[in-house]
């Protein structure tokens, strides 16, 4: 197997196995990710040896798209965003999805020619809830693979689309158990394997040709804009002036104990509840009691945001929000099994919490993390207007 840290791919017979491993970032993708697919896509396109693609990621996600707490340029010189977005291809891509494919990552999919999900995949255009819009290709390719009325639901409202919805729309071409969305990709690959490899060709330059044009009309709308609206970006820089440095946000992470957690309630309205948290650096973990309305919550819908604040007076109030996506982790419910996976999260959590270095497990919790999409502070000490109104 060959590859970067965070991309790796293999050859089987005449297909390229690509995987995006990223996991700790949700297969979030930065600039070191991008090059390592961009490489891996250059091979697939110049090996006269290899006649198609497997494009995948982890057994747990398929890929968030752009991790934005890098604002790196993700455009590479042949496939444009993320190596792949603007690609001209002549052999077939398959992408093999397990778990969410948001945003960047459902438009990896898109970028695709088929579409291979397990029964947990989730698909998602999140972008407006965080003040951005699809940049790369969602816009035009969504209301082109889906019912112009569904791509217009996920664009809109950020909404997420599961696997058999996804099939039975069109987008998605089979859908798998758990943990078989590769297997099946790689059956539909050796498929095409067996077709005549010029035919094969032909034929997907024909299909890509029908929709070159369409894409030209595409890129010249959502061409310039890269995910961030004028209004948005307005908003970000009328903040910077109260907004906690990085220093400053793990501090008062460290500190603070209680945060309130929002989840989608079935009915579409938020539900709030208040609970005890530790932050590791990169991901908030919460302990929370598996028959709660929280975890309910999370399961059906995994999106959530968190606040921590603190202070008493309006001029004193700071604090930090953070979005992104919740996964369950280790047991559940947790029992007193070691478990590597969760045993650095339970030290902070009895350190800060229990007063000592030994975390109980009760049988009634268990872990979630919530690895950060994005991370909101404020801190209205820093506004001298405030501090001098307040004297």
């Amino acid at each position: 197997m060959d590859g970067t840290p965070t991309v790796s791919w293999e050859r089987k017979g005449s297909v390229l196995v690509v995987r995006i491993e990223r996991e700790s970032r949700r297969n979030a993708i930065d600039r070191e990710t991008a090059m390592g697919l961009e490489a891996a896509f250059d091979l697939l396109d110049d090996d006269p040896e290899l006649w198609a693609g497997v494009l995948t990621g982890t057994p747990t996600v398929f890929s968030a798209g752009t991790d934005i707490r890098e604002r790196a340029d993700l455009r590479m010189p042949r496939g444009g965003e993320y190596g792949l977005i603007r690609r001209v291809r002549s052999k077939p891509l398959i992408a093999a999805v397990e778990g969410y494919a948001l945003g960047g990552g459902f438009e990896l999919a898109l970028a695709c020619d088929l579409i291979v999900a397990s029964a947990a995949a989730r698909f998602g255009l999140p972008e407006v809830r965080r003040g951005l819009v699809a940049s790369s290709g969602a816009l035009f390719r969504a209301p082109r693979a889906l019912p112009v009325n569904v791509a217009r639901e996920l664009l809109i409202t950020g909404r997420m689309l599961d696997a058999q919805r996804a099939y039975h729309l069109g987008v998605v071409n089979a859908v798998t158990e758990p943990g078989a969305a590769l297997r099946e990709a790689l059956v539909m690959a050796d498929e095409i394997c067996d077709a005549s490899p010029v035919a094969v060709r032909e034929s997907l330059r024909a299909v890509q040709a029908l929709g070159a044009a369409a894409d030209v009309q595409g890129w010249a709308v959502t061409e310039g804009r890269w995910g961030f609206s004028e209004e948005a970006t307005m908003t970000q820089r009328r903040g910077k002036t109260i907004a906690m440095s990085g220093e400053e946000v793990a501090e008062f992470l460290a500190n603070e104990r209680t945060c309130r957690v929002a989840t989608t309630a079935p009915d579409g309205h938020p539900h709030v509840a208040p609970l005890w948290f530790v932050w590791d650096g990169e991901s908030l973990w919460l302990n929370s009691i598996v028959r709660s309305r929280r975890w309910s919550d999370l399961r059906r819908d995994p999106r959530v945001a968190v606040v921590i604040d603190a202070g008493e007076q309006f001029h004193e109030l700071r604090g930090v929000e953070i979005s992104g996506v919740a996964e369950m982790v280790g047991e559940v419910p947790r029992t007193a099994t070691p478990d590597s996976r969760v045993a650095a999260a339970e030290l902070l959590f009895a350190r800060k919490c229990m007063g000592g270095d030994h975390f109980t497990a009760d049988g009634r919790h268990a872990w979630l993390r919530i690895a950060a999409d994005e991370v909101v502070s404020w801190d209205f000490r820093k506004n001298a207007a405030l501090q001098q109104w307040s004297r």
